[in-house]
């Protein structure tokens, strides 16, 4: 252990004190966020810098009529189906209270959910498999605002995805335009353009 010791104070005696100050600055960082209950906020501000804008489908998937089908428990208990808001852009949020990536991109949704709250042409589902009251309390204590939805049956086959967050755009003819299985920046002006463009389009 002497030894050990004697090494590190050599190794430090080359180094000005900036560099002593960042490698000191280096590992408490990578402590934090491997051992410290502040993993989670971490990981989603690394991921939250490195968001990119969504990507429009390359191929048409359009929703067949049993796809509508699809039932979810809205925030007062009541059942909706997905036909509900045919004729609509729909943005399709599927995210979880512990998932990190979903924390990351929570701030551009809920930018994104504000610009365009009263437009009867557009529709926001954040859908749950965990109880609407606990992911209510958990977006209210971070100052989020969301309609919030739990899903009562497996999201129908365009819709679904064995990782979160999962966001899915899809226009007011029933087609999947733009979709992304990761943290994203749904509040760009790339992404703003995109929709007011649907929005405008016929149902």
């Amino acid at each position: 252990m002497t030894k050990l010791w004697e090494k590190i104070k050599n190794h430090y005696k080359t180094k000005s004190t900036l560099a002593i100050i960042s490698d000191i600055v280096f590992y408490a960082f990578i402590i934090a966020l491997l051992f410290t209950p502040s993993r989670n906020w971490l990981v989603s501000h690394l991921q939250r810098l490195a968001m990119l804008s969504p990507h429009t489908a390359k191929n048409e998937i359009r929703l067949e009529q049993n796809d509508w089908d699809w039932a979810v428990l809205d925030s007062q208990g009541q059942t909706v189906h997905l036909a509900d808001f045919r004729g609509k852009v729909i943005l399709i949020n599927f995210w979880a209270t512990w998932c990190a990536p979903c924390m990351a991109e929570l701030p551009a949704l809920q930018d994104l959910y504000n610009h365009y709250r009263g437009n009867p042409n557009i529709v926001f589902l954040f859908v749950t498999s965990e109880g609407l009251d606990k992911a209510q309390t958990f977006l209210a204590k971070k100052g989020y605002n969301l309609p919030i939805y739990r899903q009562l049956t497996p999201a129908p086959k365009p819709l679904y995805s064995n990782s979160i967050p999962s966001t899915y755009l899809i226009d007011r003819q029933g087609r999947i335009i733009a979709q992304a299985h990761r943290a994203t920046r749904w509040n760009s002006q790339k992404s703003i353009r995109l929709i007011d463009k649907l929005i405008k389009q016929k149902p």
